[in-house]
This record gives C-alpha cells, structure tokens and sequence, in this order.
C-alpha cells in the first residue's frame, strides 16, 4: 500500500485548546509526510506492509490556552551548561528552561509568562472599605502636636 493512503502517514500534528485556539506542531515538508512507522519523511508513493487506515492530521486536545502549557527545554542562551559555565540570567545558573506551546521560551527568574504577567498587571486591587482607612485626625484637637489633655487625665463622660 502507498503512503498517500496510510494513516501512519502524517502531514500534520496540532493540539487544540479550550479557548479555541490551535497550534501546529508540526507540518511535513512539500511533496513528503512523516511515516510513523519508519520515523522519517518519505514520499506519498512510497509503500510498506504497516498500512492503516486513517487520516493524515493528527489533533490532540488540552485545557487552557497554549502560554498554560510547558515543557522544560536545554537553555538556548547558555545550551544547558547552566552553573558550569558562566553565570547565565535566563536560567538562574539552571541549565534548563521552560519552552511554552505556543512557541515562547521563558527565563527561570520569574518563571512568569508575558501573557500571565500581562493578566496580573490587569487585576486591579480592589478599593478599600472606607471605614478600614486610618483618618487624619484634624489639626485644632492638638492630637498632632503633643498639646491638649494628657492621657489618663481629663473626665469621663
């Protein structure tokens, strides 16, 4: 059987989220697909015995969105040498860092995202009950400058 009919024979590979966006993971070169079977690209007219009957993209599904997903990767900065070669800043001396769907490499510092500092930077603190707020108490009570009745001293009531 021809390649070009065989499910073991991908074109494609991308991964679909639950915000509705998709990532193309891999995408086979012009004229070729990539026989999973063999592990290499080869032409649609070349044949084998592992025929299967199926499609040519290959979809898998996670939750969240593509910058929520990650792997660890070699730093390209300092190509996984970390602490043992000079000091390197995007992996903290680690020699690893994380390498997100959706294609950004990150640095181990703050292990943060743009897209997830971005969304910390929109929360906004929420105004405070003005009754928790300390007020200034007014200039004429003396309380500011040291003047008026001591404490423990005056009347009650």
């Amino acid at each position: 059987m021809r390649c070009l009919d065989c499910g073991n024979w991908v074109l494609a590979r991308t991964t679909r989220y639950e915000d509705g966006s998709e990532v193309v993971n891999y995408s086979a070169p012009e004229g070729k697909g990539h026989c999973d079977v063999l592990g290499v690209d080869t032409a649609a007219d070349f044949g084998c015995t592992a025929f299967v009957v199926g499609g040519h993209v290959k979809t898998a599904t996670k939750s969240g969105s593509p910058w929520s997903h990650w792997t660890m990767v070699n730093c390209p900065d300092c190509q996984g040498k970390g602490s043992a070669g000079s000091s390197c800043h995007r992996c903290a001396g680690t020699g690893n860092v994380r390498r997100y769907d959706d294609g950004h490499v990150g640095e181990e510092r703050t292990r943060m995202h743009p897209k997830e500092k971005e969304l910390r930077d929109q929360v906004r603190e929420p105004a405070p009950d003005p009754g928790t707020i300390l007020q200034k108490l007014p200039a004429e009570s003396g309380a500011l400058t040291g003047e008026g009745t001591p404490i423990g001293e005056g009347t009650l009531g």
